[in-house]
């Protein structure tokens, strides 16, 4: 595999930090501390300037007013909130807003096929959450989030604040369009000092 850096193709594994940092038109010494590095498994360029990454943080791509549930709540009408606002999964909260579980589209599936197996739909939220979700803060890098989410199973995190209260959420996609966003922003930076 080759990648075209500047004007002349450089075989994907004899590229080197030097040839990274003059595509992006960044000076080496004064930039040393960027972790680049090239990924084994497919032999593709991955080019992530860590500080960068750093300052992208979770309060940036959170979705503020996310569907919420409460233990109290029927299963039936937290599936119609699901179906309204197409999410896949949200917090329960408390009266005072904070993070009591995590509610899922495969939690409610999983209980409404129970249901239909026995006739009867009488099951609350607070019957199927997940207690204890795992919560992020907005103060957060999304380069840590997406390496966290490398490993979690979570596919969206409540985000909350000092309190403990929520604030919002994020998602895999939105962690994926910040990455995204800042990958093309550095791409088009380094294109523009080629031409």
């Amino acid at each position: 595999m080759f990648i075209n850096l500047t004007k002349q193709k450089i075989p994907s594994n004899l590229i080197t930090r030097e040839h990274i940092f003059r595509c992006l038109g960044i000076s080496l010494t004064k930039y040393s501390h960027f972790n680049i590095k090239l990924t084994p498994q497919t032999g593709l360029l991955s080019c992530i300037k860590e500080r960068a990454m750093e300052s992208i943080k979770i309060a940036d791509y959170m979705n503020r007013h996310p569907v919420t549930f409460t233990a109290h709540m029927p299963i039936a009408e937290a599936v119609e909130l699901f179906l309204q606002n197409q999410q896949i999964g949200g917090p329960v909260i408390d009266e005072n807003r904070k993070v009591i579980g995590f509610l899922s589209e495969q939690d409610c599936l999983i209980k409404m096929l129970e249901a239909t197996y026995l006739n009867e739909n009488h099951c609350d939220v607070g019957d199927v959450m997940h207690g204890d979700p795992l919560t992020v803060k907005k103060e957060s890098s999304v380069l840590d989030l997406a390496q966290q989410m490398t490993h979690h199973k979570p596919k969206i995190y409540p985000i909350v604040d000092e309190e403990e209260k929520l604030i919002g959420v994020i998602n895999r996609s939105a962690v994926l369009k910040a990455i995204d966003d800042h990958l093309r922003a550095m791409y088009e930076r380094g294109h523009s000092r080629l031409v």
